[in-house]
């Protein structure tokens, strides 16, 4: 059986932020972990940081970027208006160009983005 993305939430009715506080920081963002690993060398030495919203998407992640870290970034990561060609962007280990939302996928407290090059071979 497979399992659509993202899987269906049904609502509770509990306050997830009140009751799962170590999740949240103090002002309610959430936290997602952006990965870069062969990619975006000059602009994430790093290689990883961490953006916070009180929601996001996935474009959204990447406008945080870019605003966060400026045209390094931009040129890095973009390409007129689309991610760059031999960039591959998942999203918990999953294609964001596979997923039935594309770039306007939600994200979700915990979530994994994984920015990085395309590699082929067999």
């Amino acid at each position: 059986m497979a399992m659509a993305f993202p899987p269906e939430r049904r609502s509770t009715g509990i306050d997830l932020k009140k009751t799962l506080k170590s999740s949240f920081d103090e002002d309610g963002a959430l936290k997602v972990k952006v990965l870069a690993a062969g990619a975006l060398t000059n602009s994430l030495p790093s290689g990883k940081v961490i953006v916070e919203a009180e929601s996001l998407n996935v474009k959204g992640v990447i406008d945080s970027l870019i605003v966060q870290y400026g045209s390094r970034m931009a040129q890095e990561l973009m390409n007129q208006g689309r991610l760059r060609d031999g960039l591959v962007l998942l999203v918990n280990g999953r294609n964001v160009l596979s997923l039935p939302e594309g770039f306007e996928t939600p994200l979700q407290e915990g979530d994994e983005v994984l920015i990085t090059i395309m590699v082929a071979g067999g």
